[in-house]
């Protein structure tokens, strides 16, 4: 009778052992291809205020998901993010982008700035991993749309003082003929 028990306990480990070598799967594919990935830290937060962090990244384009820290060490492992291992402490929540390199780091620091409880822990950033000083620094960088706009902006900016420019004489010109012809109009009556 022992031996049974035995058994039903070794397979149900088989059992916990394959959900988690599944789990880890999924988040390995998960993570695969993306351009950044942010570790925080989310202790204190409550279910609204964690809801409402969802709902940012979810503006933003960006995946979010509290993870076991050893789910995540084996997920890492043979990946361009293994050096995040070393952030892997305490409770962990992994924000990641497949667009903007920015977007996790920027929207993880304006919500810490409005909840003062959330803290990045550190990152996967243009092929480095970085620190949370060097995300707070990249999160204060705009989007790429605010960038685009700034570069459109500035190059459209001599395009119209040069058709200002170019459209002076021929305003100068109306301006002129409108002066003759009130003068002349004036001389008539």
């Amino acid at each position: 009778m022992a031996s049974r028990k035995q058994e039903g306990c070794s397979t149900m480990g088989s059992k916990g052992l394959e959900a988690k070598k599944e789990k880890v799967a999924e988040l390995k594919e998960a993570i695969d291809g993306a351009v950044a990935v942010v570790l925080t830290d989310y202790r204190g937060l409550g279910v609204e205020a964690i809801g409402e962090l969802r709902r940012r990244f979810d503006e933003e384009n960006v995946k979010y998901r509290v993870v076991k820290n050893s789910l995540m060490r084996r997920a890492l492992q043979g990946t361009q993010f293994e050096g995040l291992e070393d952030y892997l402490v305490g409770p962990i929540a992994a924000a990641w982008t497949f667009d903007d390199e920015v977007a996790p780091a920027r929207v993880a620091a304006r919500f810490a700035k409005d909840y003062q409880v959330l803290e990045m822990k550190g990152g996967w950033v243009d092929g480095r991993i970085v620190g949370p000083e060097a995300l707070t620094r990249l999160a204060s960088l705009p989007s790429k749309e605010e960038l685009l706009r700034q570069v459109v902006t500035g190059l459209c900016a001599p395009l119209r003082g040069l058709a200002f420019a170019l459209s002076a004489p021929v305003r100068d010109l109306t301006y002129a003929v409108s002066a003759l012809k009130t003068k002349r109009e004036g001389a008539q009556t």
